[in-house]
């Protein structure tokens, strides 16, 4: 018998955490749609005392084919058919991959072979000088 009182007691205690769990979800859900419900309800207030707002532009989009290394895209088609992936450490495929993480978009082996190639034929001040003309204080790591 006390064994199954124990038991019982056991039960009790994980039902009580599972509905205190169920209970701050509640809470907290409510919470977010108690501050969205308000927002919306400040940004309606808003607009029908001001009006609409002016539209910002639309930020010009970033032109991605202006790095100095790039060539045109013509030209760019044929050339890579001839480059062939290399993924040693400081090969072309993981300067690519270095390449898009730092500017933020994708890249290929064959841009990075583009890239080590601008490189060695500009050298390390003319290297160093673009990227921190895009904002870096010094050229990334492995690049």
């Amino acid at each position: 018998m006390a064994s199954t009182v124990a038991k019982l007691e056991q039960e009790m205690m994980t039902l009580r955490q599972v509905i205190n769990g169920l209970t701050m979800t509640v809470d907290s859900h409510w919470a977010v749609y108690q501050a969205d419900r308000l927002e919306m309800q400040r940004e309606i207030k808003d607009y029908l005392q001001n009006g609409m707002k002016p539209q910002q532009a639309a930020k010009p989009e970033e032109h991605k084919r202006e790095e100095p290394w790039r060539l045109p895209l013509e030209d760019f088609l044929s050339w890579r058919e001839g480059i062939k992936q290399d993924w040693t450490d400081n090969g072309n495929s993981r300067v690519g991959q270095r390449l898009a993480r730092h500017l933020k978009r994708s890249s290929g082996h064959a841009e990075g072979q583009l890239y080590i190639d601008w490189c060695g034929r500009v050298g390390r001040p003319s290297v160093k000088a673009w990227w921190i003309s895009r904002g870096f204080k010094e050229i990334p790591e492995g690049l």
